[in-house]
């Protein structure tokens, strides 16, 4: 029976009961895990962002996508289902639903190549892995692109290396590049790109060596390439316009004198980190990331040493496209945006991943045969499954132990309950200036009292009315920070833009005030030991709050609001401070500049 499951090769036509018993097992674990706990978490800001416009017009969806810099499929798709329910399980089930048909995908296509329980090794991988789980639970676009990419490939794969092609598989691979394209902005038209000159070049090369119209290198004729290339090319004139528009967004990201400095370019251009790279491959293939880069190494090493490449068209492809695909990424990135390229935004890292380590593993699979070790093959295959099924195990169960993201749920259900009316929530965050922040416009979504509410930046225009009431304050400060898959994660998928973690030093911290944390928040409020306290007006409340966590807060840039805000709301008669507090921000702007900045933005 070993003999007859290792041995056994994956056809299109010939499918046997096993496999497919094996595949749809895998496949519902890969569905249940991602929907359990889907709502788990509070959305977080940037999801928050994207479902406000799901209760759009068609239209009005497509344009908040594209103010978002994204294609709108995924929008697109997603209100769709709000108009189901608006529940956060709802509003995160797409992404769900992609995340497992890829996994059902990375099968279905690994077994075109390999042996199928290879093929299920690799689906059970990714069932498993707990990078495409928290994110086939985020309604963004992240797990919809990996599902088109698989789907465009396995159309591909058939296009290649079928021995007829109806007019119906071309249109449907039309369909699948189109949907990738729309699928997400950046790293889709990277591996797009990377695609067709691939397919270009190999066309070229054998266009010169066999002339027109003959057999290529690869197995089918060149009118099918030809009628491939145009279809790719096709898509991307058809998206082209709508990505024109989105860039038009983009450029926020860098101001007009880095648009058109061309040394700033080179300097970027210069900056280019492997360390990146190490960190998005640990990230996504935790906690096997060791395991499938030698994998990854032998996979070259075997598909450099094929005789006959002819035969294995898709894994020729993805050699040069996986490279190929982060380079072009990474460098438009780097030109394109001064932010941190963050492990989630290679999608294709993964799947090729593992696509080519399955490639690897066939090979294997196939020496040990050939040199008679089939008891070696089957014991090495018992062994090795149950460490790494128990250890991807042991992971998942730490994965879904553990809070990720800013838990802005449960912070608005208890400012709901304690402070729902005659209070005032003052939204601020710690985090260094010119940097992301988060958009405190959205905590109404979990937010259900009637409190008053107002960021700290508008506290200098209401000082005249705050002066006039003596309602309580309540400080909700939002903190960054690093986040990670699991307890023993090597790096954070999503790194904190510090340089160190933020933390408050409670030594310093004043005996007045009383500190309530949340997972990304603080939530700071006046007690009873100072009575007389809450008796004077709003503004001076503030202010003295403001004061008194200073010290014991992080000594950088993010400060500069606090001081500035500590400085207007500071009565006429106390100069002295009020000169002291906006020196401490010119200060900590100085700081900024030196410390946690790459290089002063030319603003």
């Amino acid at each position: 029976m070993m003999n007859k499951i290792l041995n056994s090769r994956y056809n299109f036509s010939l499918l046997t009961s096993s496999k497919w018993f094996v595949f749809f097992f895998i496949t519902c674990l890969a569905l249940g895990l991602r929907l359990h706990h889907l709502d788990y978490e509070s959305l977080f800001v940037d999801e928050i962002l994207q479902v406000s416009y799901y209760k759009e017009t068609f239209f009005e969806v497509i344009k908040g996508a594209i103010q978002q810099q994204q294609p709108p499929l995924d929008y697109l798709v997603g209100s769709l289902f709000y108009k189901l329910s608006e529940s956060d399980y709802m509003i995160r089930f797409p992404a769900a639903l992609w995340g497992t048909g890829s996994v059902l995908l990375i099968m279905f296509l690994s077994s075109t190549f390999a042996s199928w329980p290879i093929a299920a090794f690799s689906g059970l991988i990714m069932a498993l892995s707990p990078y495409h789980i928290y994110f086939s639970q985020e309604a963004r676009p992240y797990s919809i692109p990996v599902f088109f990419l698989l789907a465009m490939l396995t159309s591909l794969q058939y296009l290649l290396t079928s021995n007829r092609v109806r007019a119906r598989s071309y249109f449907l691979f039309f369909i699948l590049c189109f949907a990738f394209l729309l699928s997400r902005t950046l790293s889709p038209l990277a591996t797009y790109v990377s695609l067709g000159t691939i397919l270009f070049i190999q066309f070229a090369i054998d266009l010169a060596k066999n002339g027109f119209l003959e057999k290529t290198s690869f197995y089918p004729q060149q009118t099918r390439l030809i009628v491939i290339l145009i279809i790719l090319s096709v898509s991307l004139l058809l998206y082209l316009p709508l990505f024109l528009k989105i860039l038009q967004f983009g450029q926020s990201y860098l101001n007009e004198t880095q648009v058109h400095n061309l040394e700033y370019f080179i300097s970027r251009l210069s900056e280019f980190s492997f360390n990146d790279i190490r960190q998005a491959w640990f990230v996504q293939l935790e906690p096997f990331a060791i395991l499938f880069s030698i994998l990854y190494g032998l996979s070259l090493v075997f598909i450099f040493s094929e005789k006959n490449k002819n035969e294995h068209t898709l894994i020729c492809l993805l050699t040069v496209l996986f490279p190929l695909s982060f380079f072009i990424h990474y460098t438009v990135f780097r030109l394109h945006t001064s932010f941190p390229f963050r492990p989630p935004y290679a999608i294709y890292l993964l799947p090729m991943a593992l696509l080519l380590s399955s490639y690897s593993l066939e090979k294997i699979r196939i020496l040990l045969t050939r040199y008679n070790q089939e008891n070696t093959l089957k014991f090495v295959t018992i062994i090795a499954s149950v460490i790494i099924i128990s250890t991807a195990i042991i992971t998942v169960a730490d994965f879904k132990s553990i809070r990720k993201k800013s838990d802005w749920r449960e912070v608005g259900k208890y400012l709901s309950e304690q402070y729902s009316t005659e209070s005032l929530i003052v939204y601020s965050t710690l985090e260094p200036s010119k940097h992301w922040q988060p958009e405190f416009a959205f905590f109404s979504r979990y937010y259900y009292g009637q409190s008053f509410r107002a960021s700290m930046a508008e506290l200098t225009e209401a000082k005249n009315k705050l002066v006039q009431i003596t309602i309580r304050p309540v400080l909700l400060i939002f903190h960054y920070r690093n986040y990670f898959l699991t307890s023993h994660s090597r790096f954070p998928f999503i790194p904190d833009i510090r340089q160190s973690p933020f933390e408050w030093q409670l030594s310093k911290w004043p005996e007045d005030l009383d500190l309530k944390s949340f997972t990304g928040f603080s939530l700071i409020t006046l007690n009873n030991k100072n009575p007389d306290i809450s008796h004077v007006n709003t503004a001076d409340q503030i202010h003295y709050m403001i004061d008194s966590i200073l010290p014991a807060a992080p000594q950088d840039s993010a400060l500069v609001e606090s001081h500035i805000t500590a400085a207007s709301l500071t009565p006429e008669k106390y100069m002295q401070h009020k000169l002291y507090h906006i020196e401490q921000a010119k200060k900590m702007a100085r700081i900024d500049q030196h410390i946690l900045f790459e290089r002063e933005e030319n603003n």
